[in-house]
């Protein structure tokens, strides 16, 4: 029986002697090469319902300015907003289709709103959960698309901009 207890002690001493990896080196691992990749292209940026970059999140941003230099381009809107977009008023509340968003006369956003939604841009974005982000307390609403982009998705007219 007393050589049984030295085998054991044995393999204890021999397993002791193997390197091994700490428990938490492969996450330490992972964690460290994400801070070291650029933050934009980490993908854990959930802030407005659906994982996305923060890359894609200013580049949101970053068209809108383009189309505010370059207002007589309809096209770009279509982008800016969601599949259908509701555009709330003193009178209810409007379902309208990208398509039709971007050829109504006069915009039904107007040039001021797209400036200030530039202006505060992504660090102003407070997280609605899964429903999306939104600006200025729900005057603008924004979620993410399956391919992670942002897309403002409600407009609320008669609401201020705080």
């Amino acid at each position: 029986m007393s050589s049984h207890i030295y085998l054991y002690a044995a393999l204890i001493l021999v397993a002791a002697c193997e390197p091994k990896d700490p428990p938490n080196s492969r996450v330490r691992q992972t964690a460290l090469q994400e801070t070291t990749m650029p933050s934009a292209d980490v993908k854990s940026y959930s802030l407005c319902g659906k994982t996305t970059t923060k890359r894609r999140v200013e580049e949101y941003f970053n068209n809108v300015v383009s189309f505010l230099e370059r207002q007589n381009d309809r096209r770009m809107l279509s982008s800016l907003v969601s599949e259908n977009i509701a555009i709330i008023g003193n009178d209810g509340a409007k379902i309208i289709a990208a398509s039709s968003f971007s050829q109504a006369e006069p915009y039904l956003i107007s040039i001021d709103d797209w400036a200030e939604i530039a202006r505060r841009g992504e660090p102003r974005l407070i997280s609605a959960g899964w429903r999306g982000c939104i600006l200025g307390k729900g005057k603008a609403a924004f979620v993410v698309d399956d391919d992670g982009r942002l897309h403002l998705s409600s407009f609320n007219l008669s609401l201020a901009w705080d």
